[in-house]
């Protein structure tokens, strides 16, 4: 692994760790960089602010082992769903905090566009080289379903992830049965 993913999963873990002591956003990037053992230069080598830092960290723990298993299972991802979720309800802290910042670079915004590329490397998996279903509609069949899930996800996040992860990725069962309907039906 290259010097600098070590440091951004460092400096990840310690931000994790940080959130299951204080509140995520009494939380600055000079206590952040002083406890991974950094200076606050390396810090902003890597990453723009605290939020650029969370979404890197989503990124790696959600969204690159559910693209990988796409890339990998083209029709499905419902085993790949359930393991997400689990991971994030491993660091439910850390993302029930994380979800709450509404500003620029949220994780929130962050979630509904990369659930949103997730879904379309789904579907263009799914249709394969079958194009017969139109642009438009395909996009709005894409964006509908993604930005239901990250909501629902977010929104099971803001509510501090009660519900229990294997019961939430029912909800992808859903979203996929309805998709690959809703694209045969008009194909």
């Amino acid at each position: 692994m290259k010097r600098d993913d070590l440091v951004k999963r460092e400096l990840s873990h310690v931000l994790k760790d940080l959130t299951n002591q204080k509140p995520l956003s009494s939380i600055t990037v000079s206590e952040l960089a002083q406890t991974a053992g950094i200076s606050r230069g390396t810090f902003y080598n890597h990453f723009l602010d605290i939020y650029d830092l969370i979404n890197w960290t989503f990124e790696i723990d959600v969204i690159q082992p559910l693209q990988n298993y796409i890339r990998c299972h083209s029709q499905r991802w419902s085993g790949i769903t359930e393991q997400c979720l689990s991971k994030m309800y491993e660091e439910s802290n850390f993302y029930c905090q994380a979800v709450q910042y509404r500003g620029q670079n949220s994780l929130r915004d962050y979630m509904r566009q990369r659930n949103l590329d997730s879904w379309k490397l789904l579907i263009d998996g799914y249709m394969g080289d079958d194009k017969t279903c139109d642009a438009e509609t395909l996009d709005f069949f894409e964006r509908f379903t993604a930005q239901a899930i990250a909501n629902m996800v977010i929104e099971w996040a803001e509510n501090g992830m009660k519900v229990p992860p294997e019961k939430m990725a029912l909800m992808d069962c859903v979203a996929t049965r309805g998709i690959y309907g809703m694209i045969d039906s008009v194909n």
